[in-house]
């Protein structure tokens, strides 16, 4: 696991914490976990990361148990390397 996977899945610990399980069901509250899971990348990764995030946390319902451990395992990797791709992109045609 690299540690930037290892330091998301940290934050997303704190970030289940602070904004509680329940409010994972508003999208407010979705938008609260988002925002503060937002933290972990460069800004310059923020647009992408968002935007993968606010797929994932909806497509697999983390506020079940179930899918907590989907998006831990599965869509929160994902994200992570999609905003380094995002990143990687708009540097390399800059």
């Amino acid at each position: 696991m690299s540690s930037a996977v290892a330091q998301a899945k940290s934050q997303l610990n704190v970030c289940l914490q602070k904004t509680g399980t329940t409010a994972l069901l508003s999208s407010s509250g979705r938008s609260d976990f988002i925002n503060c899971m937002e933290a972990l990348v460069p800004p310059a990764e923020q647009e992408a990361f968002k935007t993968c995030m606010t797929s994932a946390v909806t497509s697999d319902k983390i506020w079940t148990s179930d899918g907590r451990t989907k998006f831990v395992n599965e869509s929160l990797p994902n994200c992570m390397n999609a905003a380094g791709t995002a990143t990687a992109t708009a540097t390399a045609t800059s």
